[in-house]
Parts: C-alpha cells; sequence; structure tokens
C-alpha cells in the first residue's frame, strides 16, 4: 500500500535533486561583464552539495541537466567613499552567444563615518533549461565609482550564486 509521500513523489516528479552554490575567492575593484574569474564552488562550513548539474568556466555556468532552476544571486560591495550607482545582474543567453539581462538588483554606498561602507543586493531568476549546449549564465557587476570593490572570500561566501533544480522542463 502507497503512502501518501510516495503518492505525491510520484506526481511532483521526485524532488529537487540539484542544489549547488559557487562564490568569488577574492575582491575585485570596478566592474566586470562578465566576473569571468576567481569563483569556486563552496567548499567549506559543512557545505551540502546535491548533484553536479552545473559547472563554471571563465564565468559563465553550463548545465548537464535540462530542468528549471532558481538561480539566486547575492552580491557585496566595499568603498572608502561614496557610490550612488552599485548595479549586479543575472544574465543569460539561449545561444551561448548573446546575454541579456534576466535580473538586476541596484544598490548604492554612503559612508557615514571614516570607515569604509558596504552594500549588498541580491536577485533570483528562474531559468528553464531545454538546451543544454546554448543555454548559459553568466554575472555581471557595474559601478560609477571605479574603486567600488566587489567582496570575494575562500572561506565563506559574501558574494555568489545559489542553484537550485526544482523540477523537470
Amino acid at each position: 500500500r502507497k503512502t501518501v509521500a510516495s503518492r505525491l513523489k510520484t506526481y511532483i516528479g521526485g524532488g529537487i535533486t540539484n542544489a549547488q552554490t559557487f562564490r568569488l575567492t577574492t575582491d575585485f575593484a570596478d566592474g566586470a561583464d562578465p566576473i569571468a574569474s576567481n569563483w569556486e564552488e563552496v567548499d567549506t562550513d559543512g557545505y551540502g552539495q546535491l548533484g553536479s548539474n552545473v559547472s563554471e568556466s571563465s564565468g559563465v555556468f553550463s548545465f548537464s541537466a535540462t530542468g528549471i532552476y532558481l538561480i539566486i544571486w547575492n552580491h557585496v560591495a566595499i568603498l572608502d567613499g561614496d557610490d550612488r550607482q552599485v548595479y549586479s545582474s543575472i544574465n543569460t543567453t539561449g545561444d551561448n552567444s548573446s546575454y541579456g539581462i534576466a535580473a538586476e538588483v541596484r544598490e548604492f554606498i554612503q559612508q557615514t563615518s571614516s570607515s569604509s561602507a558596504m552594500c549588498t543586493g541580491g536577485c533570483f531568476h528562474q531559468f528553464d533549461v531545454t538546451d543544454t549546449s546554448n543555454q548559459k549564465v553568466s554575472f555581471s557587476v557595474g559601478v560609477l565609482n571605479e574603486s567600488t570593490a566587489t567582496k570575494g572570500d575562500s572561506e565563506f561566501t559574501r558574494t555568489g550564486v545559489q542553484f537550485i533544480r526544482l523540477g523537470d522542463t
């Protein structure tokens, strides 16, 4: 006799089969389109990778399995001064060439004391991957003050992204 849980699993595709988090390992100043280097998959503090569908090369994230992926982006910036426009985005392509902004967050930094000021912002996008050869993701940062730095660290996640495969396409 089937339980309610086993019957639900049959109908909704068995649950989440992939969840991965990537982060920047070092800081960089000014903007970047895309953020092309210093990425790693998280490997500290009991990180629980589920599957390995997502990979990164030169700032381009690829998928080895089709499906609907939730992409959650978090950006942290720092500056000893003011920057009225700090923005970052999730960019997608369907042709492995032309990227467009799928989601964007805009922030600002206003220094209110003698030490550096930080800002953080995040955005998300649900990406329907039907073509693993051509559908890819990258991330960009733009600033007005070229001294604004995006924060990275290899010990814990500051600027990073999480990919969760929600189910079949």
